[in-house]
């Protein structure tokens, strides 16, 4: 019998050429050497407890500091949009194995300008530890993980404190851009830890750079069709509507300018 080694993904493979028969095939399944077709509901009941504890405590924490957001339907509701939204967008940078360009600080950056920053921060908090448990045992290492979870908590916290207030939907690319540049350095930095070569970790900080900048952009294009949809009344869509060219403006101006002065 001869033994080939090859490489799938981030595991080395052993191969034998040769036959092998049904006891020695019983033998190693017995072992637990054999990858078969059972499911692990050990595996699944214990991230189906991790999981009900997070979002029990986010439900507590928005319960005590944001009862405006929790007993309001219509606002819990784009919260857990924005969670769902952002771990199947995880999910699909998990199955492309491009796990940096999961945009984990969207819920931090689009419920920021549409709820407010504590929601923000609360749920995009939970989200990221229940995506933690979701791109775990994924194409990359551990070390990808608490990478991706480092770097969301972070990146977040800097997006909730520079969207805080901030009412121009300009502002979102720059901070897309800051959160880009943040990610690139904590990875960068972390990548030097551990490595001895550069080229790994210049390329990791690159496609975090890339997810910051994803991040803002996704932000920007959900955030009017929230707005629209929930028919929110944010700041930066009623500051849409002191637009001179706006259509009912215009029409104000021309058939009742006191009113439009008095309005402006």
């Amino acid at each position: 019998v001869e033994p080939v080694l090859y490489k799938q993904g981030q595991n080395i493979v052993v191969m034998c050429e040769g036959r092998v028969t049904e006891n020695q095939i019983s033998t190693l399944n017995s072992l637990g050497l054999l990858s078969d077709n059972s499911v692990d509901y050990a595996m699944y009941a214990g991230a189906l407890v991790l999981v009900a504890a997070i979002l029990a405590l986010m439900a507590v924490l928005l319960r005590h500091f944001c009862p405006d957001v929790y007993f309001d339907g219509k606002r819990l509701a784009i919260l857990y949009l924005a969670a769902v939204l952002t771990l199947a967008l995880g999910y699909l940078a998990k199955s492309v194995q491009l796990l940096y360009l999961a945009p984990l600080v969207l819920p931090y950056m689009l419920l920021t300008v549409t709820l407010g920053a504590l929601p923000a921060f609360i749920t995009g908090l939970s989200t990221t530890l229940v995506a933690s448990l979701m791109l775990s045992g994924s194409g990359g290492t551990s070390a990808d993980v608490i990478n991706l979870h480092i770097i969301s908590s972070f990146s977040g916290a800097l997006s909730v404190l520079l969207l805080n207030n901030r009412y121009q939907r300009s502002f979102l690319l720059f901070t897309g851009a800051l959160v880009g540049f943040a990610n690139f350095l904590i990875i960068f930095a972390t990548g030097l830890m551990g490595s001895m070569s550069m080229t790994n970790p210049t390329n990791k900080a690159l496609w975090a750079l890339a997810g910051g900048v994803i991040n803002a952009l996704l932000c920007l294009s959900l955030q009017p069709a929230v707005e629209s949809l929930f028919n929110l009344p944010t700041p930066m869509r009623l500051l849409d509507l002191t637009n001179p060219n706006h259509p009912l403006m215009r029409r104000l101006l021309l058939e009742a300018p006191g009113t439009y002065h008095h309005s402006i």
